[in-house]
């Protein structure tokens, strides 16, 4: 389960509450660079159109809430990222989400070179109910 100390001045009424925000820049099918890895293991193209494995560096109790969206283009072309149910919620394994990224139309499509963003509050499996 989480282990690691997750220092900083954010405040919750929810005891045990982990905050990981997070950002990169796709690559359409190839693999993604973290530019960073506070919380997050790996973002990894799942081998279909617009379809990502994102995965957590710690085991949580579970997800209180996961948001994901990609940046638009210059002109807003109105690009979004969706984000499906965890898995791996308190079983001591890494919790992972499916991400997809969407055109306008809603049709799965890979980008390459836009910032996709992750945003989540997760309940540390040792602290709290």
């Amino acid at each position: 389960m989480s282990n690691r100390n997750y220092p900083g001045p954010a405040m919750s009424a929810t005891l045990g509450a982990v905050y990981i925000d997070y950002s990169a820049v796709l690559q359409g099918t190839g693999a993604v660079t973290l530019p960073h890895g506070e919380g997050v293991a790996s973002l990894v193209y799942a081998g279909s159109t617009g379809t990502y494995t994102l995965t957590l560096q710690d085991g949580f109790r579970y997800a209180i809430t996961a948001m994901v969206d990609i940046e638009a283009s210059g002109g807003g072309d109105g690009a979004y990222a969706s984000i499906g149910a965890p898995s791996n919620e308190g079983n001591g394994q890494a919790v992972t989400f499916p991400v997809f990224t969407h055109a306008a139309s809603g049709t799965l499509t890979n980008f390459t070179g836009r910032r996709l963003k992750f945003n989540s509050v997760l309940k540390n499996s040792s602290v709290g109910k």
